[in-house]
């Protein structure tokens, strides 16, 4: 039940995470159409008579599946830390703000630092509007193994699998 949780979750995500414009394509249409072509193909004929270790075995496989791996390989590599400290993080930016925040007019410093960064800023703004379009392509990419998997936990569930309580898949 954890791990529909989670699916449902991870999807809920996917779902949410905003992409760049495109002009001429509807990034919320694409997204329903992926969805809707991966949850028809989750279900395969003769799954009804897979057995537990059927079940666990192919939901380990779907999962070992190149986009899916791409995705955790990609997840695991962007552990980066968000600074929201004025200044941009720096130390002598954290300075300029306190000494604004206490001593007067020297703010203006604190204001004039945070102005030459803008740039950066913007920069910074731009290559995270493309990193969310590329998390969203990728999350489109791993919709049909995503379905695929929700079904197999499905059919484990109304069989009270055992490896359900337990491990995930090898």
């Amino acid at each position: 039940m954890r791990r529909l949780f989670l699916l449902t979750l991870f999807l809920a995500a996917a779902c949410a995470a905003p992409r760049a414009p495109d002009p001429g394509a509807d990034p919320t249409l694409e997204l329903h159409a992926a969805m809707q072509s991966a949850q028809a193909a989750a279900a395969r004929p003769g799954d009804q008579s897979l057995s537990c270790e059927a079940l666990q075995t192919e939901l380990g496989e779907t999962m070992k599946h190149p986009a899916i791996q791409s995705f955790t390989d990609a997840a695991a590599q962007q552990a980066a830390p968000v600074t929201g400290a004025p200044g941009g993080g720096t130390p002598a930016g954290a300075a300029s703000a306190l000494l604004g925040a206490v001593l007067p007019g020297a703010d203006a410093a604190s204001t004039a630092a945070m102005a030459a960064q803008a740039p950066a800023m913007q920069a910074q703004t731009q290559a995270n509007v493309q990193a969310r379009a590329q998390q969203a392509q990728t999350m489109t990419a791993m919709l049909p193994q995503m379905m695929r998997g929700q079904r197999l936990i499905e059919l484990a569930q109304a069989r009270n699998c055992e490896w359900l309580s337990g491990a995930m898949p090898r």
